[in-house]
């Protein structure tokens, strides 16, 4: 049984390599994902994975499976409305004006890639004359699951629920009566790589 001070240096060792925090309140989940990644990459024991991860001595690519592990999946769609209308009332204006040359987007911790998406969406439709070449957007996340599934660009018609109609119309092909595929202009103004 994992008690508080093992859960502590756990939290500890994941956020020295990954700079995600587990506060007391996620901890449940840190315990099932310990067991769950101590089986996946055949640690004869909990403690004996619990061990190895806080004494630094799992091989990278154990690292990363952890990395994988520990990531928690929160996104959606034009997430934080108020904030893509800040940027193309303000802050995308203010920065045209100051700045000639492209504008350099970061999406961190982009999980499966919907607000990255979004990002490029709403740059499209409001700044169309110079959104192709304008923008460079990069996306990033720690988790090779979900960048994987970002980089497909396709998603449950679901997830658009909450979006206006034209997110649809113009920025995604639907492939089925429960499949949208983000269409190929959006998926290649961004740029997907493996950091957090």
């Amino acid at each position: 049984k994992m008690n508080q001070a093992i859960l502590e240096r756990i939290g500890q060792a994941v956020s020295e390599r990954f700079g995600v925090l587990f506060p007391r309140e996620r901890w449940r989940k840190p315990r099932n994902t310990v067991r769950t990644a101590s089986t996946n990459l055949g640690f004869d024991s909990v403690d004996e994975f619990v061990s190895s991860l806080c004494d630094d001595t799992l091989s990278d690519e154990e690292w990363q499976h952890v990395g994988d592990a520990f990531t928690v999946a929160v996104t959606s769609f034009f997430r934080e409305q108020r904030a893509f209308e800040l940027l193309v009332e303000r802050v995308v204006p203010q920065l045209l004006q100051r700045r000639p040359g492209p504008i350099k987007v970061w999406s961190a911790a982009c999980c499966t890639g919907e607000e990255a998406y979004s990002l490029a969406m709403v740059l499209r439709r409001n700044f169309p004359e110079i959104a192709a070449h304008s923008f460079d957007i990069l996306a990033t996340d720690v988790n090779r699951g979900f960048l994987a599934h970002a980089e497909r660009a396709m998603y449950n018609l679901q997830a658009f629920a909450a979006c206006h109609p034209w997110v649809i119309r113009d920025y995604c092909v639907q492939l089925s009566t429960s499949t949208v595929a983000v269409s190929p202009d959006v998926r290649n103004a961004v740029r997907f790589d493996r950091l957090n």
